[in-house]
């Protein structure tokens, strides 16, 4: 009775959400890689030969001046990588980006931007269906309901799975894929053994899922551990600084702080807010937006030798004085905050680096074949 019953919540549960399922198992299997996709793209633009004789880089503020020249938008954020080989990156907008050298003050157009365009899109695709506005709402109640199902879809199916009789002939139907079963044969035996080798990541991605998702499951790690969430502090406020420190300064100021790093960024708006709404015309007008900086400019550093590797350091900037302001890094977060980036983490693989990414894009590839086959099986047995 209990075997039967479970059944029918599958079979529902896979009906009810089974296209959701397919859509962000299939979304986040491509997301997994896009940080090496983009890099695979922007390859030949990030590249640059340094000089053979010892030459000064230019300053932040005269590439910046440059990147402006060439940008329709206001600039909000800058990457500085320590690879001499490596350009500064410019970001006008979240898929807007330039390269600059640094030593001979040349700008280049990204032509990986429409690839992070792309991204940008599937991003939306996975957490809100691609609705904007009030409708992320909607599409984020609707994901995260789904995320639910595909939770309660692998409890149950692991329990489905258990064989009556623990013999070979029967145990190989479901542990081995076949690939000369045809018809409903196959597509159980696709649905049983691929279930079984990937339902644990399945479980994981799924339960990760559901704490992104829901803020009464994101405040469980804090709840466990008895300690208060840290929410990020403001980064913004609503009063401009006449006259800012510059760019050189404030990353002087960050890198001194962690004298290993290996890459800086600072972010003095977000590319969403830097958006005029009658663009600027000349180049001055464009250099005035990128100049215009809130009070506190924020700064990510990543280090050598950091763990776990996924984390860099968060730093508040006084975007006058330059001053550190705030700062957060793995070694000041409470036990809640600590688990809850290992659960952002896990969920999309980069918690054990590429081997990571790779189970968890074959997981979601896994999980769209599944609702495949499982969509198929309920066919068969409610319709003939």
């Amino acid at each position: 009775m209990l075997r039967k019953t479970l059944f029918w919540i599958h079979l529902t549960s896979g009906l009810l959400a089974g296209l959701v399922i397919a859509v962000m198992s299939v979304t986040g299997a491509a997301l997994a890689f896009e940080d090496e996709w983009i890099a695979l793209a922007e390859g030949n633009s990030r590249q640059i030969q340094p000089p053979a004789v010892a030459l000064a880089r230019l300053s932040l503020e005269d590439l910046a001046d440059r990147v402006s020249a060439a940008s329709d938008r206001p600039i909000s954020s800058v990457t500085v990588s320590r690879d001499p080989a490596t350009a500064v990156a410019f970001a006008a907008a979240p898929d807007e980006l330039y390269w600059a050298n640094p030593y001979t003050g040349e700008v280049r157009s990204n032509p990986g931007n429409r690839l992070r365009g792309l991204f940008r899109s599937l991003l939306s695709l996975h957490r809100w269906l691609g609705a904007d506005g009030e409708g992320r709402a909607v599409g984020r109640a609707v994901t995260g309901a789904c995320t639910v199902a595909f939770a309660l879809l692998v409890a149950t199916g692991l329990v489905l799975w258990w064989p009556p009789t623990w013999k070979w002939r029967r145990l190989r139907l479901r542990i081995v894929p076949s690939v000369v079963l045809r018809g409903r044969a196959r597509e159980w035996n696709w649905h049983m053994a691929l279930g079984f080798w990937f339902s644990p990541v399945l479980l994981v991605l799924s339960l990760t899922g559901i704490v992104l998702a829901y803020r009464w499951a994101a405040d469980l790690p804090y709840r466990l551990t008895h300690t208060a969430p840290s929410r990020r502090p403001v980064e913004r406020s609503e009063t401009n600084v006449e006259t800012p420190a510059s760019l050189d300064r404030l990353a002087a100021a960050a890198t001194a702080r962690f004298p290993d790093w290996t890459e800086l960024s600072l972010r003095w708006a977000r590319p969403s807010e830097s958006r005029p709404d009658v663009p600027p015309r000349t180049r001055d007008e464009r250099t005035a937006l990128s100049r215009t900086r809130l009070s506190v400019v924020s700064a990510s550093v990543r280090a050598a030798g950091d763990q776990p590797s996924f984390l860099a350091h968060q730093l508040r900037l006084d975007a006058g004085t330059a001053r550190i302001v705030g700062e957060e890094s793995y070694a000041t977060m409470n036990d809640g905050r600590r688990i809850h980036s290992w659960i952002r983490h896990l969920h999309t693989g980069e918690a054990f680096g590429m081997i990571g990414k790779l189970v968890a894009a074959a997981a979601c590839l896994c999980g769209a074949l599944l609702v495949w086959t499982g969509i198929v099986l309920a066919a068969r047995r409610l319709f003939g």
